[in-house]
């Protein structure tokens, strides 16, 4: 027993070093002349030898003060000791500006550890009492709050949507926030609506679940403010684009009049405040987007920042072996709209199948970020050397204003004849899978045993009706399938032609994944996976390219093609329904199941219209 006590107090020991030391510092962003406010020092170890920064800027109305809290656990034969000290200071300020307060220091375990820096500004106006944990601290008094005449101001909270760029490129990248201001205690949000963000292609910046205000100034003034949504926006066409108003209801927690007070009792169970509800309504915001100057040749919509490299997995290779090539653009920008770079194999490399495309991207406040891969398999059918020459990537940088260019490498590939070379075979064609491939060029086969049936030599087979039968039909199959395929050889050569008979297909998988999706009921990749089948399928079933690819576009091709003005008008209204539906706060299965069986039904009706247009 006594030797179980010594392991768990070194184990206890050994975790109190190897623990990862946190030491932070939290105050204010913006404070009122008049206003007392916390200043907070947090460590989650034992230490000592605190040395506070200078705070001559404020005066120092109490601390450091210091408060601890710990906690034990012992799961699975491990001990886990967890302890925060907290050291606090009550500050004023002496004059307005901004200050910065610097780094604190402590020793823990002969270590000196440094806190964050903090920056505060200090403003003219009076602040309001809250319970926000907004580190503010106001010993004013409630009757000076000229809210309690039972109206609510609408200068003191409304919603802002907040562009970080207000004139920018097509395909080009902003950062849009959707922000609330506000002097009242928030007591929930209602009927939410965001904007539709109609004629951008849009991702959202994770954000809390939970809303959290902080103090800013604004134009001299303290508000509490919080971020409700954060949108990365990549227009889709040129001119003037309205990003339509954010619209909520807001239940406000605000100190009404003081009745008579009857007993000791009524400022404990009463305590003043009422609830408001307060429809709030942002303004629109309008962007200004530019055409990109004169495309050169390849460019395919590519806009940000971008680098480009492509690698091969083997250069020595037998005869049907696979290779790998990968190609990746990393970067800042529109990267989910990058399409696979044009990869001129030589003919006698069979490719496998499309691209595999994997996406490593990250939404912050500076833009999508992160890379796109593109994974190609393909394998020789013959022996010798062959040249891949290099691949080109085509894109608009505009902080730089102008196109630019990366070539990859050449790459030199030697393929051995081995044991499954089949280049003795002259009727080798492209579509003959790796497995088909395999045995073509073995010439030994077994010897026939049994019975043997002997005819007459002197009847030829050359010369006789069915001999004639036979080479003609003989000459005709060929014929025909000499003609089928050269139409397969050409129609693979054609991007736009593929990409026109797989449009069903990949809009299906798409739907497939939906599918999926709802049962997992993960909303917001079920309504990823719907946008997808309905862009993909017109741009792959159209013709239209990425640049291209909007609403606008899509109508009218639509009609171009007969299809039925209310058919495209539901087309367009299913598009917008997805792009609201992904951010409102919850979504009814009902509604979902609703949503996949209209995409469903829409792109098999635009498939018959489509095919009798063309026939």
């Amino acid at each position: 027993m006594k030797r179980i006590f010594t392991i768990l107090f070194v184990l206890f020991i050994a975790n109190l070093y190897c623990q990862n030391v946190s030491f932070e510092a939290t105050g204010p962003g913006a404070v009122s002349l008049n206003d007392r406010f916390y200043l907070k020092y947090t460590i989650n170890a034992n230490g000592n030898n605190f040395i506070a920064p200078n705070l001559s800027d404020f005066n120092i109305l109490s601390g450091p003060n210091q408060s601890q809290s710990q906690s034990y656990s012992y799961i699975n034969g491990k001990s886990t000791r967890s302890i925060t000290i907290t050291l606090t200071y009550i500050l004023a300020p002496k004059e307005l500006g901004k200050f910065v307060i610097e780094p604190a220091k402590i020793n823990i375990n002969g270590k000196t550890y440094k806190s964050n820096t903090i920056t505060i500004e200090v403003v003219k106006g009076n602040t309001k009492t809250t319970s926000n944990n907004s580190g503010s601290y106001n010993n004013q008094s409630n009757q000076n709050n000229n809210s309690s005449s039972g109206t609510v101001s609408k200068d003191k909270i409304y919603v802002s949507i907040i562009p970080n760029k207000r004139t920018l490129y097509k395909g080009e990248q902003l950062t849009a926030t959707v922000k609330i201001f506000t002097k009242y205690d928030i007591a929930g949000f209602e009927d939410v609506k965001f904007p539709s963000w109609n004629g951008f292609f849009t991702q959202e910046i994770p954000t809390s679940d939970q809303v959290s205000l902080k103090r800013e100034n604004v134009n001299g003034q303290i508000y509490y403010t919080a971020v409700l949504q954060k949108m990365i926006l990549q227009p889709q066409k040129t001119g003037t684009i309205t990003i339509e108003p954010a619209k909520f209801d807001i239940i406000i927690l605000k100190q009404g009049q003081r009745k008579q007070r009857r007993s000791i009792f009524d400022d404990f169970f009463n305590s003043g405040y009422q609830k408001y509800r307060v429809s709030v309504k942002s303004r629109p915001v309008k962007i200004n987007v530019k055409a990109l100057p004169n495309p050169p040749e390849g460019f395919d919509g590519a806009v940000g920042t971008f680098k480009f490299a492509a690698s091969i997995d083997k250069t020595e290779v037998n005869v049907n072996d696979a290779i790998s090539l990968i190609v990746k653009v990393w970067g800042n920008g529109n990267l989910k709209l990058i399409n696979e770079p044009e990869v001129n194999l030589p003919p006698d490399f069979e490719l496998f199948d499309d691209a595999k495309i994997t996406d490593r991207i990250k939404n912050t406040s500076a833009g999508a970020n992160g890379s796109r891969t593109f994974e190609y398999v393909f394998s020789p059918r013959h022996s010798g050397t062959y040249k891949i020459p290099p691949i080109s990537f085509v894109y608009f940088d505009p902080n730089l204003k102008k196109y630019k260019t990366i070539n990859t490498k050449e790459f030199l590939i030697n393929v051995e004849k081995g044991s499954g070379d089949t280049s003795q075979i002259s009727h080798i064609v492209r579509g003959t899978t790796k497995e088909d491939i395999k045995y073509l060029g073995k010439d030994i086969r077994f010897i026939k045993t049994g019975k043997i049936k002997l005819k007459d030599k002197a009847n030829y087979l050359y010369g006789s009706n069915l001999f004639a039968t036979v080479y003609l039909l003989s000459l005709l199959l060929f014929i025909i399938l000499f003609i089928v395929k050269r139409k397969h050889i050409k129609d693979n050569a054609d991007v736009r032609l593929m990409k026109n008979k797989k449009a069903n297909k990949m809009a299906k998988k798409h739907l497939k994944n939906a599918a999926l999706s709802l049962k997992e009921n993960n909303k917001n990749k079920f309504y990823d996976d719907i946008a997808k089948a309905l862009w993909g399928y017109i741009a792959d079933k159209l013709n239209i390219s990425g640049t291209e690819l909007n609403k606008e576009n899509i109508e009218s091709t639509l009609l171009n093609h007969n299809a039925d003005a209310e058919l495209v008008k539901e087309f367009i209204n299913l598009l917008d329904t997805c792009e609201f539906e992904r951010y409102a706060p919850t979504s009814k299965e009902d509604r979902l199941n609703e949503i996949y069986k209209s995409a469903e039904t829409l792109i098999g009706k635009f498939e018959r219209i489509i095919k009798k247009n063309r026939s």
